[in-house]
């Protein structure tokens, strides 16, 4: 196979060209990125190795295996792409993939490769049903031309646009709606959302380009204007009681509308951080886990080029730890917001394989699926991140890695420990259902004593409320608690900015803070909530320089060495006040060891 690659120059790349119309018989030359002739960059789902036919095709007189799904791109795509006399770039062709040299810099130029095409085309697979499919790319152009207009009339208000909707309009999916072709259609939607395509890992490099983008299911298509209609009206239309696919809730639809949001964002070049990306795409798949990493570092705005390299030589867990390096060796802006990233699952789950000995516990595993929240996270603009909480005002960080070992600053509070422990709030559980966090509540003042009420229901959304007004700007409360009868009330009572809004942000912030996570009373009375891989024992730490409290466990027989467990919220220790208790006590800092 490498015979037909010759060595790229500086600055080029390879482009593909069609000798026939079946997208078999093809050829690769090499052209400068800056003086390519026009071209369509291709998006599509690689897939597993171990499971995927594979299909040979023609380039430059040489025979190549492909995988099915790349095959059928091409015998689909060809005419498309010829009568737009266009060549076309595949990464699975384009880049000589057994030269790790060559595939370090092409994979550097992807975001320049994407942004620089004429159009980006997205290929979903083959159609499972070809009238569904067709009915459900019709109902999305209708769904982007009524959209134009209602979004000029209402402010581009969804909400507004979604209740002036009457079932006398064709694509009304609610009660009334006896059209069997339309419910067809809805249906075609969904599964069109639920295809793999949308869990792609590289999407957020491909599809988020401010380019003009064409998603293609076999011979039909649809532009990326009726893609933004069909993800808006789909999210409205869950609200309806009665809508035939609330099933998209828990689909393929919630990942197209994170593709959706992240183009909007690239759109308005909104800056983030490579941390806040990385768990932005955690729930994401690709076939190369150092991947998770690469995908993002043309779009990170905190990653100069010189920071951090692309090299595949390296294993994952080594580019995790380059990660990492990044963060707390930063010369303008060093942080420990990675260590909000760990997560240390109960044995159960690990046993499960949630979490890989292999990896340093104090080094994020971005190949779990699972988003857990960072506690300490707030707001982000401009690609600065704001905290709630600062346990260790005026300390900067020090920090030393050695091997697999990191060193920080801090005081592991031996007096500190976990004495009792409620069980895990299961992330399967719906965003809703607020059973766990009820029963905790229930189960530490179910004797009658109410001296735990405040403290614990100030635990449970970490003691502020972060919420939107009707004009979209954001709020923050602090010192706040759980209002179980706001949490209960029917959305009927409620009003829209006083409580509804409101309401929205404490079921989120409880979220935030108690999903995946234990409710924990500590050895002086504390309430805390503490990550769910914590047992009775762990000890609460802080570091200097960070923004949480820390849960830490002890390795028998090495002095001085812990395991991390991972962020914890002690309520009333956040700010400050562990630093005073251990300067009234003459206690001072020391360099603590996490392998």
């Amino acid at each position: 196979m490498t015979q037909m690659y010759h060595k790229l120059e500086d600055g080029h790349f390879r482009l593909l060209s069609f000798n026939n119309l079946a997208g078999t018989d093809c050829q690769l030359n090499s052209y400068e990125i800056n003086r390519a002739p026009r071209y369509i960059a291709l998006s599509y789902v690689w897939g597993d190795a171990t499971s995927q036919e594979t299909c040979r095709i023609s380039v430059n007189g040489e025979q190549i295996q492909v995988r099915q799904n790349l095959y059928d791109a091409l015998r689909h795509l060809a005419i498309p792409i010829l009568r737009r006399r266009c060549l076309l770039w595949v990464d699975a062709v384009c880049i000589n993939q057994t030269d790790v040299e060559e595939r370090n810099a092409q994979v550097r130029k992807m975001k320049a490769i994407f942004e620089k095409a004429k159009h980006i085309y997205a290929w979903l697979g083959l159609p499972r049903d070809g009238d569904e499919t067709r009915l459900a790319i019709q109902l999305m152009w209708e769904l982007d031309l009524y959209y134009r207009d209602a979004r000029a009339k209402h402010d581009d208000d969804m909400a507004a646009i979604a209740a002036n909707i009457r079932t006398k309009l064709v694509f009304w999916p609610g009660p009334g709606s006896g059209d069997i072709e339309t419910r067809k259609a809805w249906q075609g939607i969904s599964n069109i959302f639920s295809r793999p395509y949308w869990k792609r890992t590289w999407i957020y490099q491909e599809v988020t380009t401010p380019t003009d983008i064409q998603f293609w299911c076999g011979r039909y298509n649809f532009n990326h204007w009726c893609f933004t209609a069909a993800v808006r009206f789909t999210f409205a239309f869950l609200e309806i009681p009665g809508f035939n696919n609330r099933s998209m809730r828990v689909t393929g639809a919630i990942h197209a509308n994170q593709a959706h949001a992240a183009r909007l964002s690239r759109c308005a070049n909104t800056t983030r951080r490579l941390i806040d990306l990385l768990f932005e795409i955690r729930p994401t798949l690709c076939t190369d886990p150092r991947d998770k990493v690469y995908a993002l570092l043309g779009h990170a705005a905190d990653v100069a080029p010189d920071q951090l390299s692309i090299d595949y030589d390296k294993s994952p867990v080594d580019v995790y730890v380059d990660v990492v390096k990044l963060y707390v060796f930063h010369k303008e802006n060093p942080t420990l917001d990675f260590l909000g990233h760990t997560f240390v699952p109960p044995d159960d789950m690990a046993q499960q394989g949630w979490s890989d000995p292999s990896v340093p516990s104090w080094v994020p595993d971005w190949r779990p699926p699972t988003k857990i929240p960072p506690i300490y996270k707030g707001p982000s603009r401009d690609g600065v991140a704001s905290y709630p909480f600062d346990p260790c005002p005026g300390t900067t960080i020090e920090a030393y890695i050695r091997n697999a070992m990191l060193e920080l600053r801090g005081v592991v509070m031996d007096n500190l420990r976990i004495e009792i422990l409620t069980d895990m709030w299961s992330a399967d559980l719906d965003y809703t259902d607020l059973s766990t966090p009820r029963r905790w509540y229930d189960d530490f003042i179910g004797n009658g004593d109410v001296t735990w009420d405040e403290p614990i229901r100030r635990a449970l959304v970490g003691s502020r409320t972060e919420f939107l007004d009707d004009q979209n700007v954001g709020h923050v409360e602090v010192s706040q608690m759980v209002d179980w009868d706001l949490v209960d009330m029917e959305e009927a009572q409620l009003d829209r900015l006083e409580y509804g809004t409101k309401r929205s942000a404490m079921i989120r912030d409880i979220n935030r803070i108690c999903r995946c996570r234990r409710m924990a009373m500590l050895s002086d009375g504390s309430i805390a909530i503490v990550p769910g891989g914590s047992r009775s024992g762990d000890r609460i730490t802080l570091f200097h320089g960070g923004k949480a409290l820390y849960v830490l466990r002890p390795i028998p027989e090495r002095r001085n060495t812990f395991r991390f467990i991972g962020e914890c919220y002690v309520d009333g220790l956040m700010d400050g006040a562990l630093m005073e208790l251990n300067a009234r006590r003459g206690r001072t800092a020391s360099l603590v060891r996490m392998v």
